[in-house]
């Protein structure tokens, strides 16, 4: 081997042997930060969209496109510090975040949800020649009761896009699961009417003396309710419906009773020592939930998830919020001035409504971001009244109109919320069909506009 060549063989060692470190650190994430003069290890941001073939913006120059079919992205090897991403795509306002990237770590959204430009609208209903006063949705949103200001209750089948040929006298206070029936609440009676097509029974169902009635699970052959006492308390009734007979039969379950309401395919109750019970509603498998009263018993109310009967809260008549424990077979105090309650879809968070205020009680441990169990955070105060508020139905975000406007924040702050303005000029709103969709009332039609959500969920 001539001189020439031991030297480029030995060269070519010594280049290997310099750079070989600086290889192997640059494939571990490490890059030079020439702000301090320093190497640092790197970090990474992943962001899960519902809009496909997006871009990813940041203030560091990076600009990613999505894949045109994907809706989510990962930008690696961003230095640790502070910086902006922006998500957007032609025909949606954009989504923005002021997030702080740290080494080693990958900071994860994955709820970010874009606005149309052009709001998505399922179909309205014709314009009205008399106003609309209130209205009611049935559970899977293809049936809408309406009161109009001239006294007349209609119901518009959205399938048929056309009034079913029935009047009822009144806006339901429920209705079945398969939206054949409706639930009217009256004075001292509840009516069950059948609203589809060719009933056996045209007349109205009557159980006589019940009081704030419903239905069992959206279970039409069940009612339960209560029957008001000279004492002050009310006996918790339910009522069994013979479809041959169309007679409802009344059973009495417990007596001296403070409050009750449904819980899933159950009823939860509070007797007038303050005590839970649980019960089926033909008095069957009567479960004490607690053995020490629950605060404040005067002027108690009950709030109950539709499916989890896991999930049970009691308000007093000054806004304070308990949560009960089936683990401590207790109350947890969880907020105070509290107009309303509401648990999430998944029945693992409970919004509080306040005044001007929303605050999410966490009834689980939960990362990305990370909140403690029974911990609370405050989403929003606001200088106006919030009129009316409710959940998205993948749990990542609250609903709530405000001064005639319908707004949507999510719940996740790092970085600052998004609130997306959804629709204005409207008299109420109203979450039908799961949450998935929402009806507005204008003065004398109703919309159904689709809430923007993420084509696949997967709670990454």
């Amino acid at each position: 081997m001539t001189k020439t060549r031991i030297f480029a063989v030995c060269l070519s060692i010594f280049f290997f042997a310099a750079i070989a470190p600086a290889l192997v650190l640059y494939a571990q994430g490490w890059r030079l930060d020439a702000a301090r003069s320093t190497f640092v290890q790197t970090g990474a941001l992943y962001i899960n969209t519902n809009v496909r073939g997006g871009s990813a913006i940041t203030d560091r120059g990076i600009h990613k496109n999505m894949a045109p079919f994907s809706s989510d992205v990962l930008i690696r090897n961003l230095l640790p510090g502070q910086t902006r991403v922006r998500i957007e795509k032609s025909g949606y306002f954009p989504w923005e975040k002021d997030v702080r990237i740290e080494s080693e770590r990958t900071l994860r959204f994955t709820n970010a949800l874009l606005r149309p430009e052009k709001q998505a609208i399922v179909e309205g209903m014709p314009q009205l020649n008399d106003t609309i006063g209130d209205f009611f949705v049935s559970p899977d949103g293809t049936k809408v009761a309406l009161l109009t200001k001239t006294g007349l209750t209609r119901i518009w089948d959205r399938t048929k896009a056309a009034f079913l040929d029935i009047d009822i006298p009144d806006i339901p206070s429920g209705w079945s699961s398969d939206s054949a029936s409706v639930l009217i609440q009256q004075k001292n009676r509840a009516l069950r009417i059948s609203i589809a097509p060719n009933p056996d029974h045209p007349l109205p169902a009557t159980v006589q003396g019940i009081q704030n009635a419903g239905f069992v699970g959206n279970d039409p052959l069940f009612m339960v309710g209560t029957i008001a006492q000279r004492n002050g308390t009310a006996t918790l009734a339910s009522a069994r419906y013979n479809s041959d007979t169309n007679i409802f039969t009344l059973k009495e379950i417990a007596r001296n009773i403070s409050a009750a309401t449904i819980s899933g395919k159950r009823i939860v109750f509070i007797d007038i020592g303050g005590i839970l019970w649980s019960v089926l509603p033909d008095g069957n498998e009567l479960v004490q939930l607690t053995t020490s009263p629950v605060p404040d018993i005067p002027d108690i109310a009950l709030i109950t998830h539709s499916e989890n009967e896991r999930a049970i809260a009691a308000q007093n008549k000054n806004g304070t919020i308990w949560i009960f424990s089936f683990e401590e077979k207790g109350w947890r105090r969880v907020g105070d001035n509290i107009r309303t309650a509401i648990f999430s879809p998944d029945a693992d968070k409970l919004l509080l409504i306040a005044e001007n205020e929303l605050t999410i009680h966490f009834l689980t441990e939960t990362h990305n971001p990370d909140h403690a169990a029974y911990s609370n955070e405050l989403i929003t105060r606001l200088s106006a009244p919030i009129q009316n508020a409710w959940w998205h139905h993948q749990n990542e975000h609250i609903l709530f109109t405000i001064a005639g406007e319908l707004h949507m924040s999510e719940l996740d702050g790092r970085g600052g919320r998004n609130d997306m303005l959804l629709a204005k000029d409207f008299v109420s709103a109203f979450p039908v069909q799961k949450n998935e969709l929402t009806a507005l009332l204008i003065p004398n039609r109703i919309d159904f506009i689709i809430n923007p959500a993420l084509e696949n969920f997967f709670g990454l």
